[in-house]
Protein backbone atom coordinates (compact mmCIF):
# COMPACT_ATOMS: atom_id res chain seq x y z
CA UNK A 1 0.00 0.00 0.00
CA UNK A 2 2.95 2.25 0.64
CA UNK A 3 4.52 1.48 -2.39
CA UNK A 4 1.23 2.53 -4.25
CA UNK A 5 1.05 6.20 -2.52
CA UNK A 6 4.86 6.53 -3.37
CA UNK A 7 4.62 6.00 -7.02
CA UNK A 8 1.53 8.62 -6.93
CA UNK A 9 4.17 11.12 -5.59
CA UNK A 10 5.87 11.68 -8.81
CA UNK A 11 2.67 13.61 -10.13
CA UNK A 12 2.94 16.37 -7.16
CA UNK A 13 6.07 17.75 -8.59
CA UNK A 14 5.86 20.92 -9.65
CA UNK A 15 7.46 21.78 -13.04
CA UNK A 16 10.95 23.90 -13.30
CA UNK A 17 10.97 24.66 -17.10
CA UNK A 18 8.28 27.96 -18.31
CA UNK A 19 7.00 25.64 -21.29
CA UNK A 20 5.93 23.04 -18.78
CA UNK A 21 4.79 25.69 -15.96
CA UNK A 22 2.09 26.70 -18.28
CA UNK A 23 0.44 23.68 -19.50
CA UNK A 24 0.84 22.63 -15.98
CA UNK A 25 -1.13 25.87 -15.11
CA UNK A 26 -3.45 25.47 -17.66
CA UNK A 27 -4.33 21.75 -17.20
CA UNK A 28 -4.82 22.71 -13.71
CA UNK A 29 -7.32 25.36 -14.35
CA UNK A 30 -9.33 22.62 -16.62
CA UNK A 31 -9.39 20.44 -14.02
CA UNK A 32 -10.91 23.05 -11.96
CA UNK A 33 -13.45 23.87 -14.16
CA UNK A 34 -14.51 19.95 -14.78
CA UNK A 35 -14.36 19.60 -10.80
CA UNK A 36 -17.05 22.03 -10.98
CA UNK A 37 -19.23 21.05 -13.53
CA UNK A 38 -19.24 17.36 -11.75
CA UNK A 39 -20.16 18.84 -8.30
CA UNK A 40 -22.84 21.07 -10.57
CA UNK A 41 -24.77 18.56 -12.43
CA UNK A 42 -23.65 14.99 -10.69
CA UNK A 43 -23.25 15.96 -6.74
CA UNK A 44 -24.42 12.27 -5.43
CA UNK A 45 -21.83 10.71 -8.07
CA UNK A 46 -19.02 12.99 -7.10
CA UNK A 47 -19.62 12.44 -3.36
CA UNK A 48 -19.24 8.77 -3.87
CA UNK A 49 -16.49 9.45 -6.48
CA UNK A 50 -13.37 7.63 -4.74
CA UNK A 51 -11.05 8.36 -7.57
CA UNK A 52 -7.61 10.62 -7.10
CA UNK A 53 -8.61 14.03 -7.83
CA UNK A 54 -5.69 15.95 -7.25
CA UNK A 55 -3.57 14.26 -9.90
CA UNK A 56 -1.99 16.25 -13.02
CA UNK A 57 -0.96 15.12 -15.90
CA UNK A 58 -0.88 15.04 -19.49
CA UNK A 59 -3.09 11.57 -18.99
CA UNK A 60 -6.83 11.32 -18.28
CA UNK A 61 -8.15 10.53 -15.01
CA UNK A 62 -10.73 7.91 -13.92
CA UNK A 63 -12.51 10.83 -12.17
CA UNK A 64 -12.71 12.01 -15.93
CA UNK A 65 -14.30 9.77 -17.40
CA UNK A 66 -16.42 8.80 -15.11
CA UNK A 67 -17.97 12.65 -15.41
CA UNK A 68 -17.35 12.28 -19.11
CA UNK A 69 -19.54 9.66 -19.59
CA UNK A 70 -22.10 10.73 -16.99
CA UNK A 71 -22.34 13.64 -19.63
CA UNK A 72 -22.68 11.12 -22.58
CA UNK A 73 -25.58 9.38 -20.42
CA UNK A 74 -27.49 12.19 -19.53
CA UNK A 75 -27.02 15.67 -20.84
CA UNK A 76 -25.50 15.63 -24.61
CA UNK A 77 -23.39 12.66 -26.89
CA UNK A 78 -19.66 13.07 -26.67
CA UNK A 79 -16.95 11.70 -28.71
CA UNK A 80 -16.23 8.19 -27.92
CA UNK A 81 -12.26 8.42 -27.63
CA UNK A 82 -13.10 11.37 -24.67
CA UNK A 83 -15.32 8.91 -22.83
CA UNK A 84 -12.96 6.20 -22.86
CA UNK A 85 -10.23 8.35 -21.94
CA UNK A 86 -8.04 7.56 -25.14
CA UNK A 87 -7.82 11.48 -26.30
CA UNK A 88 -8.30 14.74 -24.21
CA UNK A 89 -10.15 17.34 -25.34
CA UNK A 90 -9.53 21.29 -24.09
CA UNK A 91 -12.57 22.38 -25.54
CA UNK A 92 -16.05 20.92 -25.72
CA UNK A 93 -16.66 19.55 -29.14
CA UNK A 94 -19.73 19.77 -31.27
CA UNK A 95 -20.75 18.19 -34.49
CA UNK A 96 -23.84 17.72 -36.83
CA UNK A 97 -26.75 16.05 -35.56
CA UNK A 98 -28.08 15.17 -38.85
CA UNK A 99 -25.14 14.02 -41.74
CA UNK A 100 -23.92 16.92 -44.08
CA UNK A 101 -26.55 16.83 -47.02
CA UNK A 102 -23.94 17.80 -49.75
CA UNK A 103 -21.82 14.82 -48.37
CA UNK A 104 -24.69 12.64 -47.13
CA UNK A 105 -26.44 9.33 -49.74
CA UNK A 106 -29.49 11.08 -50.65
CA UNK A 107 -31.45 7.91 -48.96
CA UNK A 108 -29.56 8.33 -45.77
CA UNK A 109 -31.68 11.51 -45.45
CA UNK A 110 -35.40 11.92 -43.74
CA UNK A 111 -37.79 11.51 -46.66
CA UNK A 112 -39.04 15.49 -45.61
CA UNK A 113 -35.18 16.35 -46.18
CA UNK A 114 -35.20 14.64 -49.69
CA UNK A 115 -38.11 16.02 -50.64
CA UNK A 116 -37.43 19.74 -49.42
CA UNK A 117 -33.83 19.20 -51.66
CA UNK A 118 -36.11 18.37 -54.52
CA UNK A 119 -38.83 20.46 -54.72
CA UNK A 120 -37.06 23.78 -53.33
CA UNK A 121 -35.59 24.02 -57.05
CA UNK A 122 -32.16 24.85 -55.48
CA UNK A 123 -30.57 22.15 -56.13
CA UNK A 124 -30.31 19.83 -58.98
CA UNK A 125 -31.14 16.00 -58.32
CA UNK A 126 -28.24 15.16 -60.86
CA UNK A 127 -25.89 16.39 -57.76
CA UNK A 128 -27.27 13.50 -56.03
CA UNK A 129 -27.36 10.46 -59.11
CA UNK A 130 -31.27 11.18 -59.96
CA UNK A 131 -34.69 11.98 -58.36
CA UNK A 132 -35.16 9.61 -55.07
CA UNK A 133 -36.43 5.86 -56.41
CA UNK A 134 -39.53 6.38 -53.81
CA UNK A 135 -41.01 9.89 -55.47
CA UNK A 136 -39.96 9.03 -59.17
CA UNK A 137 -42.85 6.02 -58.44
CA UNK A 138 -45.04 8.51 -57.17
CA UNK A 139 -44.29 11.74 -58.67
CA UNK A 140 -41.98 11.08 -61.90
CA UNK A 141 -42.23 14.78 -63.46
CA UNK A 142 -42.59 17.32 -60.33
CA UNK A 143 -41.41 20.26 -60.93
CA UNK A 144 -39.53 22.31 -57.89
CA UNK A 145 -40.44 26.36 -56.80
CA UNK A 146 -38.91 29.22 -57.76
CA UNK A 147 -38.27 30.44 -54.79
CA UNK A 148 -40.20 29.76 -51.06
CA UNK A 149 -41.99 32.49 -49.15
CA UNK A 150 -41.26 31.38 -45.66
CA UNK A 151 -43.55 33.49 -43.82
CA UNK A 152 -46.23 32.24 -45.46
CA UNK A 153 -44.59 29.10 -45.58
CA UNK A 154 -44.73 28.86 -41.41
CA UNK A 155 -48.13 30.51 -41.44
CA UNK A 156 -49.59 27.75 -44.20
CA UNK A 157 -47.94 24.50 -41.89
CA UNK A 158 -48.92 26.46 -38.78
CA UNK A 159 -52.77 26.23 -40.35
CA UNK A 160 -52.11 22.94 -41.19
CA UNK A 161 -51.08 21.51 -37.70
CA UNK A 162 -48.67 18.44 -36.87
CA UNK A 163 -46.95 17.16 -38.33
CA UNK A 164 -46.38 19.49 -41.14
CA UNK A 165 -45.97 22.33 -38.48
CA UNK A 166 -41.89 20.73 -38.48
CA UNK A 167 -41.58 21.74 -41.93
CA UNK A 168 -40.35 25.36 -41.74
CA UNK A 169 -37.80 24.01 -39.07
CA UNK A 170 -36.40 21.37 -41.62
CA UNK A 171 -36.02 24.02 -44.13
CA UNK A 172 -33.42 25.71 -41.17
CA UNK A 173 -31.74 22.66 -40.76
CA UNK A 174 -30.85 22.07 -44.62
CA UNK A 175 -29.88 25.74 -44.56
CA UNK A 176 -28.26 25.54 -41.18
CA UNK A 177 -30.21 28.45 -40.18
CA UNK A 178 -31.57 27.19 -36.88
CA UNK A 179 -29.96 28.62 -33.77
CA UNK A 180 -29.35 25.63 -32.24
CA UNK A 181 -25.80 24.47 -31.81
CA UNK A 182 -26.11 20.71 -32.91
CA UNK A 183 -28.24 22.06 -36.08
CA UNK A 184 -26.12 24.48 -37.04
CA UNK A 185 -22.85 22.70 -37.02
CA UNK A 186 -21.00 21.29 -39.97
CA UNK A 187 -18.53 18.16 -40.48
CA UNK A 188 -16.30 21.62 -41.89
CA UNK A 189 -17.26 24.21 -39.74
CA UNK A 190 -18.64 23.39 -35.73
CA UNK A 191 -18.16 24.85 -32.86
CA UNK A 192 -16.28 24.40 -30.02
CA UNK A 193 -16.79 25.79 -26.34
CA UNK A 194 -14.94 26.32 -23.11
CA UNK A 195 -15.88 23.87 -20.10
CA UNK A 196 -18.13 25.70 -17.91
CA UNK A 197 -21.33 25.16 -16.26
CA UNK A 198 -23.25 27.38 -18.13
CA UNK A 199 -21.95 26.35 -21.74
CA UNK A 200 -22.93 22.51 -20.42
CA UNK A 201 -26.27 23.89 -19.92
CA UNK A 202 -26.60 25.85 -23.29
CA UNK A 203 -25.79 22.22 -25.39
CA UNK A 204 -27.70 20.37 -22.88
CA UNK A 205 -30.97 22.89 -23.63
CA UNK A 206 -29.83 22.95 -27.14
CA UNK A 207 -29.55 18.88 -27.42
CA UNK A 208 -33.08 18.17 -25.72
CA UNK A 209 -34.32 20.70 -28.72
CA UNK A 210 -32.87 18.42 -31.19
CA UNK A 211 -34.84 15.62 -29.40
CA UNK A 212 -37.61 16.72 -29.72
CA UNK A 213 -37.48 18.12 -33.45
CA UNK A 214 -36.12 14.48 -34.15
CA UNK A 215 -39.27 13.03 -33.30
CA UNK A 216 -41.20 15.53 -35.19
CA UNK A 217 -38.89 15.00 -38.28
CA UNK A 218 -40.18 11.42 -37.84
CA UNK A 219 -43.73 11.91 -37.63
CA UNK A 220 -43.58 13.99 -40.63
CA UNK A 221 -41.69 11.03 -42.44
CA UNK A 222 -44.24 8.23 -41.78
CA UNK A 223 -47.16 10.76 -42.95
CA UNK A 224 -44.78 10.92 -46.31
CA UNK A 225 -45.53 7.39 -46.65
CA UNK A 226 -48.97 8.34 -47.90
CA UNK A 227 -49.22 8.93 -51.69
CA UNK A 228 -51.79 11.98 -50.91
CA UNK A 229 -49.44 13.46 -48.40
CA UNK A 230 -46.92 13.94 -50.20
CA UNK A 231 -49.40 15.65 -52.64
CA UNK A 232 -50.38 18.04 -50.39
CA UNK A 233 -47.10 18.65 -49.12
CA UNK A 234 -45.98 19.57 -52.88
CA UNK A 235 -49.21 21.99 -52.47
CA UNK A 236 -47.96 23.99 -49.98
CA UNK A 237 -44.93 24.53 -51.34
CA UNK A 238 -46.22 25.37 -54.43
CA UNK A 239 -48.83 28.24 -52.86
CA UNK A 240 -45.45 29.93 -51.60
CA UNK A 241 -43.69 29.83 -54.62
CA UNK A 242 -42.07 33.41 -56.01
CA UNK A 243 -43.88 32.53 -59.12
CA UNK A 244 -47.32 31.72 -58.01
CA UNK A 245 -48.89 28.87 -59.93
CA UNK A 246 -52.32 29.28 -61.63
CA UNK A 247 -54.75 27.55 -59.14
CA UNK A 248 -56.58 25.34 -61.99
CA UNK A 249 -53.17 24.22 -63.63
CA UNK A 250 -51.87 23.53 -60.36
CA UNK A 251 -54.30 20.59 -59.56
CA UNK A 252 -54.66 19.15 -63.09
CA UNK A 253 -51.09 18.71 -62.43
CA UNK A 254 -51.43 17.22 -58.94
CA UNK A 255 -54.38 15.48 -59.64
CA UNK A 256 -52.95 12.73 -61.79
CA UNK A 257 -50.95 11.67 -58.50
CA UNK A 258 -54.21 11.35 -56.24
Amino acid sequence: MHYEHIELLHHFILPSKLTDAVSYLDRLDWLIELHKIYQHFFPEAYALDNCYWLIIDDSVSLWECNLFKLIDDHLFSLPESLVQGEELFSLIPTWPFYPDWWDAELDSLPKSFQLVLYISGNIEMSFFGGTPDWLNSIIPELEGVEGCDFLKLEALCKQAGAPLTVLPKVMEILDHSTGNVWLDSTNEAYLEFDWTIDNIETLRADWLDCQTIYSQVNELDEWLEDKQNIVAFCQIFYECDSEPHDPETLMTVLDDYL
